[in-house]
């Protein structure tokens, strides 16, 4: 629990692997468990438990959508019946979080696109999207590598100081981080080129 988990390799296998253990995608051979559920036989738990988030965001089809109006619509379809009257009140909180973690000169207008903010901003707003679910395991994924090593690690503690100390966090990114700065929590690397991972099977399962 709480742990971060840096995964990179290619897109395709990163994918591969946030369907298997967020449970949308059967594996056909070995054992995983997430939050003491194993699968596939309790697929259906482990979904509830875990969010997914494209955090690149610019593949999306809701690019031009507000941040704010996202939150409230992740708020809306994940949160229980009876908080449905808050929703806009938690979306503000979370903004509120999004400009106290990236610090002065950050800002995030309510009102900004997805495509309207820059990659830094863009990254840590979407996490914070993913984070509204209160799901114990959040699993993110960075379809390009930051440019600069410090933004690439100003985002890591971004991301560190956004999510629930008890949060488990998988990062999947094209290649290992340059860098990882000290952050609050264990962080555990995991290059799937070097796993050399079988190739996929008709079903587009792990083989």
């Amino acid at each position: 629990r709480g742990t971060l988990v840096l995964v990179s390799g290619a897109s395709a296998e990163r994918r591969l692997l946030a369907a298997t253990l967020s449970g949308r995608l059967d594996p056909i051979a070995g054992r995983a468990q997430v939050g003491g559920h194993p699968l596939p036989s309790e697929a259906a738990s482990v979904a509830r438990l875990v969010a997914l988030e494209d955090i690149g965001g610019t593949d999306r089809a809701e690019v031009r959508v507000g941040i704010a109006e996202l939150l409230v619509e992740r708020l809306r379809l994940t949160q229980p019946w009876y908080r449905a009257f808050a929703v806009h009140r938690r979306a503000r909180t979370w903004l509120d979080r999004v400009d106290a973690v990236l610090g002065e000169g950050h800002t995030i207008p309510p009102r900004a696109s997805i495509e309207q903010l820059p990659q830094l901003e863009r990254a840590v707003a979407l996490t914070a999207v993913a984070l509204a679910e209160h799901t114990p395991v959040v699993m993110l994924d960075l379809l390009d590598a930051f440019a600069d090593s410090a933004e690439e690690a100003e985002f890591l503690r971004a991301l560190d100081r956004l999510a629930p100390a008890t949060t488990t966090i998988m990062l999947g990114t094209p290649a290992r981080p340059r860098s990882t700065p000290a952050l609050g929590r264990e962080v555990v690397s995991l290059d799937l080129d070097e796993l050399r991972l079988p190739t996929l099977d008709r079903k587009g399962a792990l083989a």
